[in-house]
């Protein structure tokens, strides 16, 4: 009868062990996809802001071009949207 209470407590001892081990597991994992949600929100939230930029300059470039400003070409390639000094071609 010793025994099997012996294997019994151990039993129950290792089962807690377990249980506690996997509360463990779980709240990491819950943490883990916090930190990679944290990351991805901070993503979009970079991308839409850059995003707003970006829709900003075109709105910028096309109203400028609308009343006649010119802008050199490689600014335009690489989103820096610099007036150029020179008159507008066809003028």
């Amino acid at each position: 009868m010793k025994h099997f209470q012996d294997v019994n407590m151990f039993f129950l001892h290792t089962q807690n062990l377990s249980n506690e081990l996997n509360g463990k597991v779980v709240a990491f994992d819950a943490q883990q996809f916090n930190y990679e949600f944290c990351d991805t929100e901070k993503t979009l939230r970079s991308q839409i802001e850059d995003l707003k930029r970006e829709m900003q300059c075109n709105q910028t470039f096309l109203k400028d071009a609308t009343f006649g400003k010119e802008y050199k070409t490689e600014h335009v390639a690489i989103g820096v949207l610099e007036k150029s000094e020179y008159p507008k071609f066809g003028a």
